[in-house]
């Protein structure tokens, strides 16, 4: 009986202290990382997600995984992998994940889309249509300010170097 308690007891310690930097990194996040979570949690209406789109919601957060990678997730959250995974699962998958990213290629997705098409560097007038899809209302000084910081090579526009400096510089990555 002792020995079974004390086996109970290390049991019960580990699951502890396993949870315990989970809750640290969950109170670490962002507000606009949590509303990310939650939104793409959210996306799947019936209260959960199913395996089959546990892969579907990681991608809407920019996390391109494996099926078989899904499935192991899906194991570990569930034996048979079968079940869905409620929100704070969900939560504690992705908390797992931010590392994953690469900081790099997520820069270069941000760059071609401030990039007007057929161009490949950010201009005043794609920064404006950017700043107009978006609601926002930045004067073209504003716009030209931003321009000359991250442009190093003084040609009036930002290229793919000098938007990932100027990114890492600022710590937006």
């Amino acid at each position: 009986m002792r020995g079974q308690r004390q086996q109970q007891q290390q049991q019960s310690n580990q699951k502890n202290q396993q949870q315990q930097p989970q809750q640290k990194i969950r109170n670490e996040l962002t507000d606009e990382q949590k509303k990310e979570i939650k939104d793409a949690f959210s996306i799947f209406e019936d209260g959960g997600i199913h395996p089959d789109e546990l892969r579907l919601a990681m991608k809407t957060l920019g996390f391109d995984t494996k099926n078989e990678e899904v499935q192991k997730i899906m194991e570990k959250v569930d034996a048979r992998g079968k079940n869905p995974v409620n929100y704070e699962q969900f939560l504690d998958i992705m908390i797992e994940r931010p590392n994953e990213k690469e900081p790099e290629v997520e820069m270069k997705k941000a760059f071609k889309i401030l990039c007007e098409d057929g161009h490949d560097k950010i201009t005043l007038k794609s920064l404006k249509k950017i700043c107009s899809d978006l609601g926002e209302n930045i004067t073209d000084e504003e716009l030209q300010e931003m321009i000359k910081e991250a442009d190093k090579d003084e040609d009036t526009e930002v290229g793919e170097d000098d938007f990932i400096k100027i990114m890492q510089k600022t710590n937006m990555f």
